[in-house]
């Protein structure tokens, strides 16, 4: 939204200040009298007076031309019919050979076709401003006279921000299939930048409508592009604009996807996305001798929205600023498979590089949860930044357990669990290995449809989504056995099903993130302080809850401060004390309080240490 309302702003700017188009030099009266007081000066001086024959018509011909549209009454078709006349005695003029000082011939038959096609209107005229521009023609406007790099940083950012905003909800963590993932990623940040533009122009368009009408469709549009001097009418323009920008965001959003996918690293993601979006167009705005001109037509940038249409609404370009004029289909085509070819090439690298920051894991599920299986953890050291917070910890889990994680804060507990689950973030380091069913963890992606986590903030809720959306929305990502009214009933949620996340209460929320991971089916469900915020009796729904999962055969990891809780739920603890970290079970503790009595004799001796992290 913060994004939507700065381009509203920067938008809406030219139809309050007056920002020049240009249609004043070429077309306004005072322009004219100008050119034919200098005319006539030049002719009374006998600047003329040794050109040839042919250039002395010309020239008085251009003469009559400029005297006609003085006489003419402003915004006429005569008006317009004569500069045009004139524009086509200056073409003449060049291509003879008399004329100097001038871009190139397409400049000059460009600012001939569009007064042409203006004096063909039903209403001809000209806008010397952006403050007299109508809603469409602003827009058209806007089309050519934006630099393509803003167009292009449009899905950039959106996807960026997608991609960020995302990372913490569930169902970009744990889609079952990784094409379906990546093409929701692909497809939400598609439409959201074609949406963010929509509503940023759309305030624009509304106040210049409001001020000055909605304008003629068929006023004319004319640029050169590829070589050749193109004429449009606005409603087509803005057609093409629109159908162009689509792509471009899609093609885009692929792109970051695949960076995306293959970095896991949103810094790094963002930064690639940028520097194939940004320093692609540098040449854009270079000469045409420069080294890497005949690598232009197969950059992707030289398709973007200012090479595709240049160009204002209401003005000819005063230059040749096409590009590229031997581009073509067949080079957008290979233009676009390069780009792909390289992301591919990209993932397909970063996919085989061994990270020492994260863990990427890999598991084929089993057809059947009944045979005991493992989950086996041998971690040598988990450091963050400079303190390590666990070291030498190992243990081999059985399946249809329930196992307590036991530390005080700043002991790692947070960051051990957001390694188990495959997220650690950059600034952890981990050395160890991890194996589920006799199976070693290498496949994040993968190991995300078997384990889930609870965090111990609701960071998997969307506010304005429904408690039945969440339960359902999982029961679909992981294919659950388990039906919607049976999860609701299951957590007392039932009255709550039609709720929105943002008016529950926290213990209510805490109840919904444990009652999707109920949902979900999981064979790993990691829970990081989930009796957080619930009452004794949600308390009580929980541990049965977490009870019947370990009776389907679960492995079930929870970390708690409520030692009691975990003393009656759990079959063992993992009490984490640094350099003497260890696994205790309940045969070992020999009563009731058969963890507090560890805990207490561990960290006696380590009150005076204190870690940074979690």
């Amino acid at each position: 939204m913060l994004l939507t309302a700065l381009l509203a702003l920067v938008f809406c700017i030219p139809v309050f200040l007056s920002v020049p188009t240009g249609a004043d030099y070429l077309y306004g009266r005072a322009s004219i009298e100008d050119q034919r007081a200098l005319l006539v000066s030049q002719v009374s001086d006998g600047v003329y007076d040794t050109a040839p024959q042919e250039l002395n018509s010309i020239i008085a011909d251009e003469r009559a031309c400029l005297d006609r549209a003085l006489e003419s009454k402003a915004d006429s078709r005569e008006y317009y019919d004569a500069i045009a006349d004139y524009d086509n005695l200056l073409l003449k003029e060049y291509r003879l050979g008399y004329l100097n000082g001038v871009d190139s011939e397409l400049s000059l038959e460009a600012q001939e076709r569009l007064p042409r096609a203006i004096s063909m209107l039903a209403h001809p005229e000209s806008y010397d401003s952006t403050t007299k521009m109508p809603g469409m023609i602003l827009l058209a406007y806007y089309c050519g006279a934006v630099p393509a790099i803003a167009w292009l940083l449009v899905p950039v950012l959106v996807l960026y921000m997608s991609l960020e905003g995302d990372g913490k909800r569930f169902y970009d963590r744990a889609l079952l299939s990784k094409l379906e993932m990546n093409a929701c990623r692909v497809l939400v940040s598609g439409i959201a930048s074609m949406l963010v533009l929509v509503l940023a122009l759309a305030p624009c368009f509304v106040l210049a409508t409001v001020f000055n009408g909605v304008g003629q469709t068929e006023y004319p549009v004319v640029f050169i592009q590829y070589g050749d001097v193109v004429e449009r009418t606005v409603l087509v323009q803005l057609g093409l604009f629109a159908v162009f920008e689509a792509v471009l965001s899609m093609m885009f959003a692929c792109l970051g996807v695949c960076v995306y996918a293959g970095s896991r690293n949103r810094a790094i993601s963002s930064m690639v996305i940028a520097l194939v979006g940004g320093i692609s167009q540098l040449p854009f705005y270079a000469s045409k001798d420069a080294p890497w001109h005949a690598l232009l037509p197969y950059m992707v940038s030289s398709y973007s929205a200012s090479s595709f249409a240049l160009g204002g609404a209401s003005y000819a370009n005063g230059a040749e600023v096409s590009l590229v004029p031997e581009a073509s289909a067949s080079h957008c085509l290979f233009a676009v498979m390069g780009a792909f070819a390289v992301c591919a090439l990209g993932v397909i690298s970063f996919s085989r590089l061994k990270s020492k920051n994260r863990w990427a894991w890999n598991h084929i599920r089993p057809d059947s949860l009944g045979e005991k299986s493992l989950l086996s953890l041998s971690l040598d050291a988990l450091t963050v930044g400079k303190n390590q917070l666990v070291k030498g910890l190992q243990f081999d889990m059985p399946a249809g357990q329930i196992w307590g994680l036991v530390a005080p804060n700043g002991h790692g507990k947070t960051t051990l669990l957001n390694t188990l689950w495959g997220d650690a973030g950059p600034s952890v380091r981990v050395s160890g290995s991890l194996c589920f069913h006799a199976k070693v963890c290498v496949d994040r992606e993968e190991m995300r449809k078997v384990f889930f986590l609870v965090p111990n903030r609701p960071s998997l809720l969307i506010p304005y989504m429904t408690v039945a959306f969440h339960l359902d929305r999982c029961r679909r990502i992981w294919h659950s056995p388990r039906t919607l009214d049976q999860v609701l009933d299951r957590f007392d949620l039932t009255g709550l099903k039609n709720t929105p996340v943002s008016r529950l209460s926290d213990g209510n929320r805490q109840l919904l993130n444990v009652a999707m991971a109920y949902m979900s089916y999981c064979e790993v469900v990691l829970l990081d302080e989930p009796m957080n915020a619930l009452d004794v009796r949600h308390v009580a729904i929980v541990s049965n809850a977490l009870r019947d999962e370990a009776g389907r055969g679960a492995h079930v990891i929870i970390s708690s401060h409520l030692i009691g809780n975990l003393e009656s739920l759990c079959d063992a603890s993992v009490l984490l004390t640094g350099d003497d970290s260890r696994v205790v079970t309940r045969e070992m503790g020999g009563d009731s309080k058969w963890i507090g009595n560890v805990y207490a004799q561990l960290f006696k001796t380590n009150d005076s240490k204190t870690r940074k992290g979690r």
